[in-house]
C-alpha cells in the first residue's frame, strides 16, 4: 500500500525478518550480511540492522537498498541527525537547495533543520544511521498500517510529524 514519505509515495509490499544474530560479545552482537530487519516497499528496501532498542535510543543504523526511480521528497527534522555513506550506484541528494551527486564512497551529513531530498535514477545502496534513534520505529508504524491509513494525508502528516519528519 502506499505511505507518504516527505512528499514521496512508496509502496510497502512485504517485510522480512531475519534477525540471525550471533551473540559473540559481552552484551553486543554480530548481524551477518543478509541479517535485519527488512522493508520491502515498491522502490526501497531499508533494512534495520541497528535500532534504538539496541542502543538505548541513542541511534538507528540502516542499510538501504533504492531501485532506479526511487525519489523521497523534501523534509526536515527538528532534533535528528542524518548521515549517509554510499556504498553503491549514484544517489542524488538536495541539501539546503544544493544538489550534490554521492557515489560509493561519499558520506553526507543533515543536521536538523536542514531541508533534504534524495533520488537516484539508477538505483543505490547507503548506510544510514539516525540520530537519536527513531527512523527505525516509524518503519515499524508503517509496517502495521492499512491501505486506507497510508492514503490518508492528515493521518501521515501525523505519524510523520510523530517521528520528527516535517515537511512545512
Amino acid at each position: 500500500f502506499p505511505v507518504t514519505i516527505g512528499h514521496a509515495k512508496v509502496v510497502l509490499h512485504y517485510l522480512t525478518l531475519n534477525n540471525h544474530r550471533e551473540k559473540n560479545m559481552s552484551n553486543g552482537f554480530v548481524h551477518r550480511a543478509g541479517a535485519g530487519k527488512t522493508y520491502h516497499w515498491g522502490m526501497d528496501n531499508p533494512c534495520v540492522k541497528i535500532s534504538g532498542a539496541d542502543t538505548n535510543g541513542q541511534f538507528d543504523y540502516i542499510e538501504d537498498t533504492m531501485k532506479p526511480g526511487f525519489e523521497l521528497g523534501t523534509h526536515y527534522h527538528k532534533e535528528h541527525y542524518e548521515t549517509f555513506y554510499v556504498l553503491d550506484g549514484e544517489l542524488i541528494f538536495t541539501i539546503d537547495g544544493e544538489e550534490i551527486v554521492a557515489t560509493a564512497g561519499d558520506c553526507l551529513h543533515v543536521p536538523p533543520m536542514v531541508k533534504h531530498s534524495l533520488k537516484t535514477v539508477s538505483g543505490g545502496k547507503s548506510l544510514m544511521i539516525y540520530q537519536p534513534s527513531g527512523f527505525a520505529a516509524l518503519l515499524e508504524v508503517f509496517a502495521t498500517m492499512s491501505a486506507e491509513d497510508g492514503n490518508d494525508p492528515e493521518k501521515m502528516r501525523q505519524i510523520n510529524e510523530a517521528h520528527d519528519i516535517w515537511n512545512d
